[in-house]
């Protein structure tokens, strides 16, 4: 499948993008190749390595899958030494935004940090936790945090070192 993207997708045309979606059931890669005969234009393709169980990526079982799939997209696509995306689906990450006053802020990120651990939803054991926040007004500030499984980051991180890929 291939779609066009305008240039303004990336500001340096001439490179391939990857964006990495890491889902329960599944690793889903798109890739935008800059098109030759087009000018600041891409074309954009999609590969999928499915779970190998319905435990998913995290099962006890499965606990080199996700290096081993992350492994087979590098080789496949040519990812060595290239930049990455990742998004991790709502099963693996909890993402909270936030809109208000630099203090309001502050408490809303004070409040989930110190809540991080409860996250059952992630299932057990430690979580990491990332935030970013900027201005986007005299008196606004827009901050997004986003909660994971340290387990899942510190895989994910193992295998990109490993098929040196950055993220």
């Amino acid at each position: 499948m291939f779609k066009r993207l305008p240039s303004h997708a990336n500001r340096s045309s001439g490179q391939t993008l990857y964006g990495l979606r890491i889902a329960s059931g599944a690793l889903q890669l798109a890739i935008a190749k800059p098109d030759p005969d087009a000018e600041g234009c891409f074309d954009v393709s999609f590969d999928q390595i499915e779970a190998p169980s319905s435990d998913n990526w995290l099962s006890d079982d499965e606990s080199g899958s996700l290096r081993t799939a992350i492994a087979g997209l590098a080789a496949r696509h040519n990812m060595r030494d290239q930049q990455i995306a990742v998004s991790l689906d709502g099963d693996y990450c909890v993402t909270r935004i936030f809109v208000g006053s630099p203090e309001q802020i502050d408490l809303h990120l004070e409040e989930v940090d110190q809540q991080v651990q409860r996250y059952l939803q992630l299932g057990p054991g430690r979580k990491a936790i990332g935030t970013a926040q900027m201005g986007i007004g005299e008196d606004t500030h827009y901050a997004i945090v986003a909660v994971a499984q340290e387990r899942l980051i510190n895989q994910i991180y193992e295998a990109f070192l490993e098929e040196d890929i950055d993220a």
